[in-house]
């Protein structure tokens, strides 16, 4: 057990140390409400019609389960539906507390060791789940994109031609799991050829090529692929039901496109959460688009952002209350297996995980 003092003199430290990311958030926030009338912020926020608050909550869980499954999938079902739930939940929770998102360490330290999987298996299955996410982002904001601009004559066609490349891009991650040893050889011929590949080691790659092993099996990427386009369709109609709150007349369509922009800027540094960047993106984006004024914008974003830390940050605190942890001990052992002097375990000789006491 880790000296609780240590252990938040250490998150003290990485918050010190994440003060671009901070300052990035500082900044937004400050520009945002700087352009934003208040009282218009607070009438907005009053005059909101919350019925539609509960149906969105609905659909938001709706999605967890859904993600729930698809990382199973990822995992070959090696750990049960509760216990993937509440570590994917122990996860966000972490992101929206600790910087430089170390909750996807920890929902996978926190997996491998109630269900007795190896850590490096449940984080490269993080990994090219995140690839799948990455990629249907900008799919979603490159197909919204003409539609939005209101270039219609080219919108279809070039929505058709960023559905198929992505589809491509899918079909190209499914032929890397089932030839990842011709692969393999092929990357490091191209490292001999371009000296900043090098930087990626063969263990790195070793564990994206063991996340890539569920996808061998041309059913369960079809089930991966379907369930996380799911997902992210979910996703949009949650941000699009708490739009109406806010706009009886906003669109799908808008709501598709925020979550795009959303999705890329979360990726720019910031405070824990994407707190300010999310405000940021939609107070900048929405008005100039779509004809809203910046204080329903902003009602907007602090809403549907308030739902996603409310109700992970929530589920994530049960799913430690029932594994008896806390945020604490969870960062002392994050920070152990991401030390950089620590050496880095290969695929496959991971140490067993120890199992708590009930």
């Amino acid at each position: 057990m880790r000296d609780s003092s240590s252990t938040t003199g250490s998150i003290a430290r990485d918050l010190r140390r994440s003060w671009p990311g901070l300052l990035v958030s500082a900044v937004l926030l400050v520009i945002v409400f700087a352009v934003v009338d208040l009282e218009a912020l607070v009438d907005s926020l009053a005059l909101a019609d919350y019925r539609y608050f509960f149906p969105a909550l609905l659909i938001f869980l709706v999605g967890l389960g859904v993600r729930t499954f698809a990382w199973r999938t990822l995992l070959q079902e090696a750990a049960g539906p509760k216990k993937t739930f509440f570590a994917l939940n122990e996860g966000y929770l972490l992101n929206n507390l600790l910087p430089f998102r170390l909750g996807e360490f920890g929902r996978a330290f926190l997996l491998s060791r109630s269900a007795g999987i190896g850590f490096l298996r449940v984080l490269s299955s993080i990994a090219v789940e995140r690839i799948f996410d990455l990629s249907l982002v900008v799919g979603v904001l490159l197909i919204t994109l003409p539609f939005v601009v209101g270039a219609q004559e080219w919108a279809r066609p070039a929505a058709l031609s960023m559905g198929t490349a992505l589809l491509l891009v899918f079909i190209f991650l499914h032929l890397l799991a089932r030839n990842q040893d011709r692969a393999r050889g092929w990357f490091q011929r191209l490292q001999q050829r371009l000296p900043p590949l090098r930087r990626i080691g063969v263990d790195q790659l070793d564990t994206l090529f063991q996340g890539l092993a569920a996808l061998v099996d041309l059913r369960r990427f079809l089930l991966v692929l379907f369930s996380l386009g799911l997902t992210w369709l979910l996703v949009i109609y949650h941000y699009y039901l708490v739009l109406l709150a806010f706009v009886p007349h906003g669109e799908f369509l808008w709501a598709a496109f925020g979550i795009g922009v959303v999705g890329l800027g979360v990726a720019v540094p910031s405070a824990p959460g994407s707190v300010g960047v999310v405000q940021g993106v939609i107070v900048a984006v929405f008005p100039p688009l779509f004809g809203l004024s910046p204080a329903v914008a902003l009602a907007y974003a602090l809403t549907v952002h308030a739902f996603y830390l409310v109700v992970t940050s929530v589920l994530g605190l049960i799913g430690l209350a029932l594994e008896r942890e806390s945020l604490t001990s969870v960062y002392g052992e994050i920070r152990t297996r991401i030390r950089p002097s620590q050496k880095v375990e290969r695929p496959g000789t991971e140490e067993k995980p120890q199992h708590k006491d009930p």
